[in-house]
């Protein structure tokens, strides 16, 4: 009794086994594609993925895409013979800052018709200066592909820029601003050096994926003529 059971486990075991030995040895192949036209603006103001497979029906999506514009372009001259069209859009956001890219385009197991586009979408953060006009991010591209099997879209977010470590100083009125902000701007972690050219303050952005804040902190109160760091929030 005891053995058949144990012989039961080993048998499901191996499977299990064999199962992600075929799975983890499916190969994906990423296919080459180019951008057709890639912007911010449209006349498509709804989130859209789709593929076009042939001249008329992509003539019509162009002429929808570009019906806004003072002198439409032509439609962008595609062989569907051996191409396909793929198309991301993000819809109308109500600022700028937002974007929208297609990474990879790749195919399934050798032999297969299925493609899955990948495609990564960007927000602005809180702290961005964009534009306030309304925009509608797309990227549109062809393939070398001309099967006629399933398309996927798989898209993810990528994340907002980490927010930079602010700080405010004081320069020593005896020493040089000049200098100052010299040693400061060699620091590898520094994104961004101001001053107030009136007064003797400086403004550094550290990166915050590079230092901490007491790394930052120790660095800007070892430079010579530093009179004070504060926290700029």
């Amino acid at each position: 009794m005891t053995m058949n059971w144990l012989s039961k486990t080993q048998r499901a075991a191996a499977v299990a086994l064999l199962l992600i030995s075929l799975i983890a040895n499916i190969s994906v192949t990423s296919i080459p594609f180019e951008t057709i036209d890639k912007g911010v603006n449209s006349a498509i103001e709804d989130p859209l993925t789709e593929v076009y497979r042939t001249g008329g029906d992509f003539a019509a999506f162009w002429a929808r895409h570009t019906q806004n514009a003072w002198e439409p372009p032509p439609v962008p001259i595609v062989d569907f013979a051996s191409q396909i069209v793929i198309a991301v859009f993000r819809g109308t956001k109500f600022s700028g800052g937002y974007g929208v890219e297609v990474v990879s385009v790749d195919q399934g197991e050798s032999g297969s018709a299925d493609l899955v586009v990948n495609f990564l979408t960007s927000d602005p953060s809180p702290d961005d200066m964009v534009s306030q006009a309304l925009t509608q991010a797309y990227h549109i591209v062809n393939v070398n592909h001309s099967g006629a099997g399933r398309v996927t879209f798989e898209g993810s977010g990528k994340p907002p820029p980490a927010r930079p470590i602010k700080f405010i100083l004081t320069v020593a009125r005896d020493s040089s601003k000049v200098e100052v902000r010299s040693k400061i701007e060699a620091f590898p972690a520094v994104m961004s050096v101001q001053e107030l050219s009136s007064l003797s303050i400086i403004f550094v952005d550290f990166d915050s994926e590079k230092v901490n804040v007491d790394q930052a902190r120790k660095m800007l109160e070892g430079v010579n003529g530093v009179e004070s760091v504060e926290r700029d929030r």
